[in-house]
């Protein structure tokens, strides 16, 4: 049996207690990120975890992964063993959203969030928004241990898991490639997850195929839905650029 770098009883109390915060705000569907290093040990106070926290935000769109606000209810906070921040928004017209994450002075990271979709258009997932936040994801984890001073070539893993997509309708947000709904691009999966290995180096050389690999087996669920890989390519180089299309 391969061996499990996760630390399972810690992600799941981070896990119940980011569902419970999902459902205060009457979401179910999220997206959900964990980080963990492979064979490197590190200890980082919990200031400096901040300071990395807040450097490695990528502000291209909309509130960034693992965001950092100074706001007194809002803010990061010290725990035992790293930083943690629950920031939930309620406000009228869909724009509630909830935001949880924590990051461990040994580099486990964990995240969940509400989906942009549901504070757009309910019932839909919009493929090119869930392009940039996995490349953002990604982007940003490097930008993290990075700034942890971890070795480039230092291996790490990265899981991403979507949840609430059954029944949900594949769209976009993009006027550009807008395609009308349809009842022919509804996902058939409730959840969808995919974990790579990689590095800093890798992730900024080969970033492309990266997301790629998040992205397929999560469009496929839409009625086995495929997206033109020049498509893929412009939405992330855009991003990188700093440009959301």
């Amino acid at each position: 049996m391969a061996k499990s770098y996760w630390d399972e009883e810690w992600i799941s109390k981070q896990r119940e207690r980011a569902i419970n915060g999902l459902k205060s705000i009457q979401r179910s569907a999220f997206m959900e990120v964990q980080m963990t290093l492979r064979d490197l040990t590190i200890n980082v106070q919990q200031g400096e975890l901040l300071r990395q926290a807040r450097q490695a935000q990528i502000k291209t769109f909309g509130w960034p992964i693992a965001l950092v606000l100074d706001r007194d209810d809002l803010r990061s906070k010290p725990t035992n063993d790293g930083i943690v921040a629950e920031i939930i928004i309620q406000e009228q017209d869909r724009r509630n959203s909830y935001d949880y994450w924590m990051l461990r002075k040994n580099g486990d990271f964990y995240l969940l969030k509400s989906i942009f979709e549901d504070e757009r258009q309910e019932n839909t997932i919009f493929f090119n928004t869930r392009i940039v936040r996995i490349t953002e994801t990604l982007l940003y984890a490097a930008r993290l241990y990075s700034g942890l001073n971890l070795p480039r070539d230092a291996r790490y893993f990265v899981l991403i898991r979507h949840g609430g997509l059954k029944g949900r309708i594949l769209s976009t947000s993009s006027i550009a490639r807008r395609f009308p709904p349809s009842t022919d691009r509804v996902s058939s999966e409730n959840k969808v997850y995919t974990e790579i290995e990689t590095t800093i180096e890798q992730t900024e050389s080969q970033l492309v195929e990266l997301v790629e690999k998040f992205t397929q087996p999560l469009f496929v669920v839409f009625n086995f839905f495929e997206l033109n890989r020049g498509v893929l390519e412009e939405i992330i180089n855009n991003f990188v650029k700093g440009e959301v299309t």
